[in-house]
């Protein structure tokens, strides 16, 4: 299998060069990834439980979210992603840019993305390599259980969720 190319960047999410996905954990570079919501019907979001053997294995997770490649933008990678790990193709909304995230314990991993949220109330056709199982959960509900057992989610999802809700609430205000 070819190893995917992907952009490294700075601070301030410029390309600085290129790298493998392997080479940009290993050696804690910031790199590009995208990062999905998806709610249904009920308000309620989409989570997924990574596969067991995958980066991040058995931790919870936006709804999609993965690797930008070399010369890809962030919504086209949104999208690809949707497709390859839920089966889906929906217009997305960009809530937020520039959000980061780090992880020690998964190598010294260092992200850069954007949100984004869609509305889709499933079926969803998994890509199991990566993807063990997705559920909705009512957004109070996902709120404590990420409060309540931290370890369980991956990092970028605790700031994404974050993000959601302080964008959820300055538009309803």
């Amino acid at each position: 299998m070819i190893e995917e190319i992907i952009d490294i960047v700075n601070e301030n999410d410029e390309v600085i060069g290129m790298t493998t996905k392997s080479q940009a954990h290993s050696k804690g570079l910031l790199h590009r990834i995208t990062a999905i919501l998806i709610l249904n019907n009920k308000d309620d979001l989409l989570i997924q439980k990574r596969a067991k053997n995958h980066t991040g294995g058995e931790l919870y997770d936006f709804s999609a979210a993965g690797h930008v490649l070399h010369g890809e933008e962030y919504e086209e990678a949104a999208q690809r992603e949707l497709q390859e790990e839920l089966g889906i193709n929906i217009k997305l909304t960009k809530i937020r840019e520039g959000l980061k995230s780090c992880n020690e314990n998964l190598g010294r991993i260092k992200h850069i993305y954007p949100l984004f949220i869609g509305f889709d109330n499933g079926p969803f056709r998994l890509q199991e390599t990566e993807v063990a199982s997705v559920e909705f959960i009512p957004v109070s509900k996902l709120n404590k259980m990420v409060t309540e057992n931290p370890y369980s989610f991956c990092e970028g999802f605790k700031v994404g969720l974050k993000t959601y809700l302080n964008w959820y609430w300055s538009c309803i205000r």
